[in-house]
């Protein structure tokens, strides 16, 4: 692209004014200042020449050129042409590319051997400090491991097995024994316990704790193993008779027997007891005196011979009704009666009495 350059004092009129290479210059009618034009060949050939001051380019006029000629006919001199010359200065930030990639090189180098520092101070200096806290939970679990290799200690658990019924049988019967309600709500004169049930025949010789008389002494029955005797127990060994079918209405722990001493020292023995309150007291009374009238063996209840048995009969003795069986033998008698769920029976008509006063 031509470079063109007007000065205002060098304009004069009616002069040609150049338009350019190959082209016609044009006339200047009009009055003005002198412009020169410049161009780039102006430019190289003012350089080549050594002016200071670059010449005003002028058109030369334009002729044909002769056949064989063009660009490939003359060759170019290489001391008439330099190529001009080109301004580098913008394109001085050209090599800051390879800075940056040195730059970027460097962070990365930087921040590797960072890593690698952490890594080396984690792994030499903190790991070993959690590595050493480890092994003392390390050695306790091996010291806790010989315990489970220990099967000896089910040896131990045979022994208790054994150890167990011996320590029942005992812890069974001393409970029963603050489990023996009295039927007495007058408490009796005398109270003890017998490892056997005490018949006719061997009320004579059983040491009573007192002999006052009149007096009543209330006999707990217990075997050697401390259990209490059962209702049908007591009756079956004094009567002779079956009274299984009565067991379950009459708790042991509500039975008991009781010697009463008349006026003239005379012994008698009966039997006291009380039914379970689930228990239907009709049912009860009519399956008793079934059993009990019908049984055999009643003398058993004397100590000395009553003769003949007559016939059961109705009584009522302090407002209550019982049943009464004489023998053919004066003063011998048996005396039967319930005072509400409590039995009374007594072999003698005054111990009878004085029993009752004390249920009621």
């Amino acid at each position: 692209m031509a470079n063109e350059t007007i000065n205002p004092g060098q304009w004069q009129p009616n002069k040609p004014l150049g338009t350019g290479e190959g082209e016609s210059p044009m006339m200047n009618s009009a009055q003005g200042p002198r412009i020169e034009a410049r161009t780039m060949g102006s430019d190289v050939s003012s350089i080549q020449t050594g002016d200071a001051a670059p010449k005003a380019y002028t058109p030369q006029p334009s002729t044909p050129a002769p056949a064989g000629s063009g660009p490939s006919a003359a060759p170019l001199n290489p001391q008439s042409f330099e190529l001009p010359q080109i301004d580098l200065g913008s394109q001085s930030q050209v090599p800051q590319e390879p800075v940056k990639k040195k730059k970027g090189i460097f962070v990365v180098l930087v921040t590797f051997i960072i890593i690698v520092g952490l890594a080396a101070l984690g792994y030499f200096v903190v790991y070993p400090l959690f590595f050493e806290s480890q092994p003392a939970p390390v050695t306790t679990p091996e010291t806790q491991t010989p315990p489970p290799e220990t099967p000896p200690a089910e040896q131990p658990s045979v022994p208790p097995v054994s150890e167990t019924p011996a320590t029942t049988t005992p812890e069974t019967t001393q409970p029963e024994k603050p489990i023996h309600v009295s039927v007495f709500k007058t408490p009796a004169d005398n109270s003890m316990e017998s490892a056997s049930v005490i018949t006719g025949a061997s009320l004579g010789s059983v040491t009573l704790p007192n002999t006052q008389s009149p007096s009543i002494t209330e006999v707990i029955q217990k075997d050697t193993l401390g259990n209490l005797g059962s209702f049908g127990t007591i009756m079956q060994s004094i009567f002779g008779g079956d009274f299984s079918s009565l067991q379950g209405m009459f708790p042991g722990t509500n039975v008991s027997e009781f010697i009463y001493i008349g006026q003239n020292g005379n012994r008698s023995l009966g039997v006291i007891a009380e039914i379970n309150s689930s228990t239907p007291l009709a049912a009860t009374k009519s399956a008793f005196a079934q059993i009990f009238e019908a049984s055999q063996g009643l003398s058993g209840i004397f100590a000395n011979d009553p003769g003949t048995k007559g016939s059961w009969k109705d009584g009522q003795t302090s407002g209550v009704s019982n049943r009464y069986l004489a023998f053919s033998n004066p003063g011998f008698s048996i005396n039967y009666g319930w005072s509400g769920t409590k039995l009374v029976i007594s072999g003698s008509y005054d111990g009878f009495k004085a029993a009752l006063q004390r249920v009621q």
